[in-house]
């Protein structure tokens, strides 16, 4: 297991690639009896990803663009989401344990309190008041300048 460690606080990262863990292929994340175990799902271009009351246990999500994403009641354990643009993002009642975002964009107005967002693209973030105790890589500062920048409307020149 991948272990990182901030302060005084120890995280757990999904390991997927161990030994004998196999991840089926899905075509959906609408899983029977709404739990989808042991999966990868990916390279989807989508309008709209919505989920309710569904477990995602074990599973990686890679290469999904989606304009709107909506996830009601929806728990996520040991899953790493990728290369993955997720637009106008909306979670609610949903609980995320040794989640792992790598290379995202993330849009959105939910709030990312002690998110770590290390190797993502913030540059396109929208909500950046809602970064409060976010981790990010001394690299990202500049694209948290340009999002509030944007978001701000702030006009840079001497005119």
């Amino acid at each position: 297991m991948v272990t990182r460690t901030f302060g005084l606080t120890t995280i757990t990262l999904p390991e997927l690639d161990e030994p004998g863990l196999y991840l089926s292929n899905v075509d959906s994340l609408d899983g029977y009896r709404g739990t989808v175990p042991d999966f990868a799902y990916g390279d989807a271009d989508l309008r709209s990803l919505g989920l309710a009351e569904t477990q995602l246990v074990t599973g990686r999500i890679a290469c999904v663009r989606a304009k709107r994403v909506e996830f009601e009641g929806v728990n996520l354990h040991g899953v790493e989401i990728g290369d993955s643009e997720l637009g106008s993002a909306h979670w609610t009642g949903s609980k995320l344990t040794r989640v792992h975002f790598r290379d995202c964009k993330l849009m959105g107005t939910g709030r990312y309190r002690n998110t770590d967002l290390r190797e993502n693209d913030l540059s396109a973030i929208r909500g950046v008041a809602n970064l409060a105790k976010v981790r990010i890589d001394p690299g990202q500062q500049s694209d948290l300048a340009e999002a509030l920048v944007h978001e701000l409307d702030i006009i840079i020149g001497d005119d």
